[in-house]
Protein backbone atom coordinates (compact mmCIF):
# COMPACT_ATOMS: atom_id res chain seq x y z
CA UNK A 1 0.00 0.00 0.00
CA UNK A 2 1.39 3.47 -0.43
CA UNK A 3 1.06 6.78 0.59
CA UNK A 4 1.21 10.28 -0.93
CA UNK A 5 2.23 13.87 0.92
CA UNK A 6 2.63 16.57 -0.41
CA UNK A 7 5.74 18.33 1.88
CA UNK A 8 5.75 22.08 2.35
CA UNK A 9 9.15 23.45 0.88
CA UNK A 10 7.84 27.36 1.14
CA UNK A 11 5.75 26.67 4.47
CA UNK A 12 5.91 24.12 6.90
CA UNK A 13 2.63 22.57 5.80
CA UNK A 14 2.22 19.07 4.67
CA UNK A 15 -0.63 17.52 3.13
CA UNK A 16 -1.17 13.76 3.62
CA UNK A 17 -3.69 12.79 -0.04
CA UNK A 18 -5.87 10.48 0.79
CA UNK A 19 -7.67 8.19 -1.63
CA UNK A 20 -9.73 9.51 -4.36
CA UNK A 21 -10.47 13.45 -4.34
CA UNK A 22 -8.47 15.91 -2.37
CA UNK A 23 -9.45 19.60 -2.72
CA UNK A 24 -7.08 22.61 -2.08
CA UNK A 25 -7.64 26.54 -2.18
CA UNK A 26 -7.89 29.62 0.90
CA UNK A 27 -11.67 28.67 0.87
CA UNK A 28 -12.02 26.52 4.79
CA UNK A 29 -14.25 23.98 3.14
CA UNK A 30 -11.33 22.66 1.49
CA UNK A 31 -10.38 19.20 2.10
CA UNK A 32 -6.76 21.31 2.35
CA UNK A 33 -7.35 24.97 3.21
CA UNK A 34 -3.96 26.73 2.46
CA UNK A 35 -4.15 30.49 4.42
CA UNK A 36 -1.99 32.31 1.87
CA UNK A 37 -3.33 35.11 -0.10
CA UNK A 38 -1.93 34.19 -3.66
CA UNK A 39 -3.46 30.97 -3.45
CA UNK A 40 -7.45 30.73 -4.86
CA UNK A 41 -10.18 30.22 -3.18
CA UNK A 42 -10.77 26.80 -4.81
CA UNK A 43 -7.41 26.43 -6.32
CA UNK A 44 -6.80 23.25 -7.63
CA UNK A 45 -8.52 18.94 -6.99
CA UNK A 46 -5.93 15.89 -6.65
CA UNK A 47 -7.11 13.02 -7.55
CA UNK A 48 -4.96 9.98 -5.97
CA UNK A 49 -5.95 6.08 -7.53
CA UNK A 50 -3.74 3.37 -8.04
CA UNK A 51 -2.04 4.89 -11.18
CA UNK A 52 -1.09 7.64 -9.36
CA UNK A 53 -1.87 11.21 -8.58
CA UNK A 54 -3.75 13.45 -11.14
CA UNK A 55 -3.75 17.61 -10.64
CA UNK A 56 -6.53 19.29 -12.24
CA UNK A 57 -6.59 23.58 -11.62
CA UNK A 58 -9.84 25.04 -10.78
CA UNK A 59 -9.42 28.40 -13.36
CA UNK A 60 -7.12 29.65 -10.19
CA UNK A 61 -5.97 33.10 -9.93
CA UNK A 62 -2.34 32.55 -9.75
CA UNK A 63 -2.41 29.23 -11.60
CA UNK A 64 -1.46 25.70 -10.86
CA UNK A 65 2.31 24.56 -11.90
CA UNK A 66 4.48 20.86 -11.90
CA UNK A 67 7.99 21.50 -11.99
CA UNK A 68 7.92 25.33 -12.76
CA UNK A 69 5.07 24.83 -15.72
CA UNK A 70 1.71 25.90 -16.07
CA UNK A 71 -1.07 22.88 -16.27
CA UNK A 72 -4.97 22.50 -15.95
CA UNK A 73 -5.04 18.70 -16.12
CA UNK A 74 -1.47 16.55 -15.62
CA UNK A 75 0.16 13.89 -13.68
CA UNK A 76 2.22 14.60 -10.58
CA UNK A 77 5.19 12.45 -9.99
CA UNK A 78 6.95 11.44 -6.95
CA UNK A 79 10.04 13.60 -6.39
CA UNK A 80 8.26 16.77 -8.69
CA UNK A 81 7.25 20.37 -7.13
CA UNK A 82 3.54 21.51 -6.98
CA UNK A 83 3.37 25.29 -7.23
CA UNK A 84 0.29 26.93 -6.11
CA UNK A 85 0.41 30.58 -6.40
CA UNK A 86 3.44 31.49 -4.25
CA UNK A 87 2.95 28.10 -2.14
CA UNK A 88 5.21 24.87 -3.44
CA UNK A 89 5.10 21.38 -2.16
CA UNK A 90 7.14 18.00 -3.18
CA UNK A 91 5.58 15.04 -3.48
CA UNK A 92 6.73 12.38 -1.52
CA UNK A 93 5.63 8.54 -1.72
CA UNK A 94 5.44 6.31 0.95
CA UNK A 95 5.28 2.32 1.64
CA UNK A 96 3.25 1.03 4.29
CA UNK A 97 3.46 -2.56 5.15
CA UNK A 98 0.12 -4.17 6.41
CA UNK A 99 0.69 -6.97 9.11
CA UNK A 100 -2.29 -9.39 8.94
CA UNK A 101 -2.20 -10.95 12.42
CA UNK A 102 -3.20 -14.93 12.61
CA UNK A 103 -6.18 -15.50 14.05
CA UNK A 104 -6.35 -17.57 17.38
CA UNK A 105 -7.54 -21.23 16.45
CA UNK A 106 -9.62 -23.00 19.10
CA UNK A 107 -7.61 -25.90 19.20
CA UNK A 108 -4.67 -24.78 20.32
CA UNK A 109 -6.23 -22.92 23.49
CA UNK A 110 -3.83 -22.57 26.63
CA UNK A 111 -3.76 -25.65 28.94
CA UNK A 112 -5.39 -26.04 32.14
CA UNK A 113 -5.04 -27.21 35.00
CA UNK A 114 -6.53 -30.38 35.79
CA UNK A 115 -7.46 -32.27 39.41
CA UNK A 116 -7.04 -35.76 39.51
CA UNK A 117 -9.69 -38.67 41.35
CA UNK A 118 -7.75 -37.90 44.40
CA UNK A 119 -7.86 -34.59 44.63
CA UNK A 120 -4.46 -33.57 43.62
CA UNK A 121 -3.56 -31.33 40.91
CA UNK A 122 -2.06 -33.40 37.88
CA UNK A 123 0.96 -32.22 35.57
CA UNK A 124 0.36 -30.25 32.85
CA UNK A 125 3.04 -32.47 31.03
CA UNK A 126 1.56 -35.67 32.03
CA UNK A 127 -1.76 -36.05 34.03
CA UNK A 128 -0.48 -39.29 35.45
CA UNK A 129 1.99 -37.54 37.96
CA UNK A 130 1.33 -35.64 40.49
CA UNK A 131 2.09 -31.64 40.60
CA UNK A 132 4.70 -30.72 43.10
CA UNK A 133 5.33 -27.19 41.25
CA UNK A 134 3.13 -24.35 40.25
CA UNK A 135 4.91 -21.50 38.14
CA UNK A 136 4.16 -18.28 39.35
CA UNK A 137 4.15 -16.65 35.39
CA UNK A 138 1.27 -18.48 34.42
CA UNK A 139 0.28 -20.30 37.20
CA UNK A 140 0.48 -23.86 35.48
CA UNK A 141 0.86 -26.89 37.62
CA UNK A 142 4.09 -29.59 36.68
CA UNK A 143 5.83 -32.49 38.14
CA UNK A 144 8.99 -31.75 38.72
CA UNK A 145 10.42 -33.91 36.63
CA UNK A 146 8.88 -31.61 33.63
CA UNK A 147 10.46 -28.35 35.06
CA UNK A 148 13.31 -26.87 33.10
CA UNK A 149 16.23 -26.74 35.82
CA UNK A 150 19.33 -24.35 36.04
CA UNK A 151 22.46 -24.72 38.62
CA UNK A 152 23.28 -22.23 40.51
CA UNK A 153 26.81 -21.23 40.57
CA UNK A 154 29.57 -21.04 43.33
CA UNK A 155 29.14 -25.25 43.12
CA UNK A 156 25.54 -24.49 44.96
CA UNK A 157 24.01 -28.22 44.84
CA UNK A 158 20.15 -26.60 44.65
CA UNK A 159 18.57 -25.81 41.41
CA UNK A 160 16.34 -22.93 39.88
CA UNK A 161 13.04 -24.24 38.23
CA UNK A 162 11.28 -22.88 35.26
CA UNK A 163 8.18 -23.18 33.52
CA UNK A 164 8.74 -25.45 30.62
CA UNK A 165 5.68 -23.87 29.09
CA UNK A 166 6.24 -19.77 29.57
CA UNK A 167 9.63 -19.99 31.29
CA UNK A 168 8.57 -18.37 34.60
CA UNK A 169 10.15 -19.67 37.95
CA UNK A 170 8.48 -22.11 39.24
CA UNK A 171 7.29 -22.59 43.38
CA UNK A 172 6.71 -25.83 45.18
CA UNK A 173 3.00 -26.56 45.34
CA UNK A 174 2.48 -26.13 49.22
CA UNK A 175 0.67 -29.21 51.38
CA UNK A 176 1.89 -31.88 48.70
CA UNK A 177 4.30 -33.55 50.30
CA UNK A 178 2.09 -33.32 53.55
CA UNK A 179 -1.13 -34.88 51.58
CA UNK A 180 1.07 -37.58 50.40
CA UNK A 181 2.95 -38.30 53.82
CA UNK A 182 -0.80 -37.85 55.72
CA UNK A 183 -2.34 -40.55 53.14
CA UNK A 184 0.20 -43.14 54.14
CA UNK A 185 0.00 -42.42 57.49
CA UNK A 186 -3.61 -43.01 57.38
CA UNK A 187 -3.31 -46.12 55.43
CA UNK A 188 -0.92 -47.46 58.13
CA UNK A 189 -2.67 -46.42 60.91
CA UNK A 190 -6.06 -48.29 59.15
CA UNK A 191 -3.63 -51.31 58.57
CA UNK A 192 -2.85 -51.25 62.22
CA UNK A 193 -6.32 -50.99 63.73
CA UNK A 194 -7.99 -53.75 61.63
CA UNK A 195 -4.90 -56.02 62.95
CA UNK A 196 -5.71 -55.31 66.64
CA UNK A 197 -9.67 -56.08 65.95
CA UNK A 198 -8.17 -59.14 64.59
CA UNK A 199 -6.24 -59.96 67.26
CA UNK A 200 -9.28 -59.67 69.93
Amino acid sequence: MVRYILRGITQPQNLDLRTGLNTIGRNPTNDFRIPEASVSSFHCKIEVSETGVLVRDLQSTNGTFIDDQPVTEQVLPPGHVLQLGAVTFQLELEQIEIHVLRPVNPTEAAPQAVVREDGLLACTRNLSLVATHRCTKCTLPFHKSSLRRTRLSGGSKSALLFCPECDGPCEAIPHTEEVKKKSFLGALSQTISLGWRFKK
